[in-house]
């Protein structure tokens, strides 16, 4: 009798085991990610390509600190800062535009886009220390509104912008090397070439609202929320 209550013991303590191995193993998973409203989960900081970046929707960052800190040369911060400043002037038209025509799409997820690129250039300055520049191209974004007289022409300029916006990262990689910083440029051109530019054609093309998307439509078709590219998925370095 003492043997086989020592057996079901023995028994009902490895079942224990079992059973909380499973939930620390929720436990944890379950603390990799953020839970998302609707279920799903941003990937984490160490997801499937392993450079730190974090998906989801509305975050599409890369964390720079998951990078080496190298030496910063001077051709370096003058590429942050020309990048900062485009940045900055993208955001501005696209606030202006808003200012004139309400909350008309694709503009107000675009400029929500724009916020989270300067944000991104702004990790790089305070990565090293550097103090980041202020926003001085309000100025150069009113001259590109006084061409405006409907969304249609909004959009037109803001194609025009993303190809050049395109083109200055290109013009940039080749004076910057530290992985951080091509890092982001990649990020960042990769969603004005493949998210903000599709976006605003198709504006440009629409005959809906008032030459554009129209005010309260639906952003779906936008494609500018996509710029996690599914968690990475088509990062490219700058240079082959």
């Amino acid at each position: 009798m003492k043997k086989s209550t020592l057996i079901v013991l023995t028994i009902g303590l490895l079942i224990g085991a079992l059973i909380f191995t499973g939930c620390s193993s929720a436990i944890t998973n379950a603390n990799n990610g953020e839970q998302l409203g609707n279920g799903e989960q941003k990937r984490g900081y160490d997801g499937e390509n392993g450079n730190g970046y974090r998906g989801g929707e509305e975050s599409p960052y890369l964390d720079v600190n998951n990078y080496p800190k190298e030496d910063l040369s001077e051709s370096e911060i003058q590429a942050m800062t020309e990048a900062l400043m485009d940045e900055y002037k993208a955001r501005d038209f696209y606030t202006l535009v808003i200012e004139k025509f309400g909350d008309v799409n694709p503009f107000v997820n675009i400029k929500r886009a724009e916020e989270m690129h300067i944000d991104s250039l702004k990790k790089l300055f305070e990565k090293y220390g550097l103090q980041i520049p202020e926003d001085t191209m309000m100025d150069e974004a009113k001259e590109l509104m006084k061409n405006v007289n409907e969304i249609k022409d909004a959009c037109e300029i803001g194609v025009q912008a993303e190809i050049e916006n395109g083109e200055i990262y290109e013009r940039l990689f080749e004076m910057v090397d530290n992985q951080d910083i091509e890092a982001v440029f990649t990020s960042l051109r990769d969603a004005s070439i493949n998210n903000h530019l599709k976006a605003f054609e198709k504006c440009a093309e629409s005959t809906m609202g008032r030459g554009g998307y129209g005010k309260g439509e639906s952003d779906k078709n936008c494609g500018c929320d996509e710029e996690h590219n599914e968690g990475g998925k088509g990062y490219r370095r700058g240079r082959d």
